[in-house]
C-alpha cells in the first residue's frame, strides 16, 4: 500500500526485496534509514543515470511480471492472446 500512498517506485521496491544484498553493496543504507526513504533515494539515483542501480532495478522486472502473470490467470490469458 505504501507504494501508492507515498509514490514509491514499485520496481525499486521489488528489487530491494529480491536483491537486497547486491543493492545495499551498490547503494549502502544509512543507519536507521526508513525503507521508504531508501527506496526514494534509490529511485532518484536511477533517474539520475546510475547504471549499476538501473541494472538491478531492471533485473527485478522479469520475476515481478512472472509472478503477476502466474497469480492472475485471466490476465495471463489476455496477454498471451494479444501478444
Amino acid at each position: 500500500m505504501a507504494v501508492f500512498q507515498e509514490g514509491l517506485n514499485g520496481h525499486c521496491m521489488n528489487s530491494y526485496y529480491y536483491f537486497k544484498e547486491e543493492l545495499e553493496k551498490t547503494l549502502p543504507r544509512y543507519e536507521n534509514e526508513p525503507i521508504n526513504e531508501y527506496i526514494k533515494r534509490y529511485y532518484k539515483e536511477v533517474k539520475e543515470g546510475n547504471k549499476e542501480l538501473k541494472d538491478i532495478r531492471q533485473k527485478s522486472k522479469a520475476p515481478t511480471f512472472k509472478l503477476a502473470l502466474t497469480l492472475v490467470p485471466s490476465y495471463s490469458n489476455v496477454c498471451r492472446k494479444t501478444a
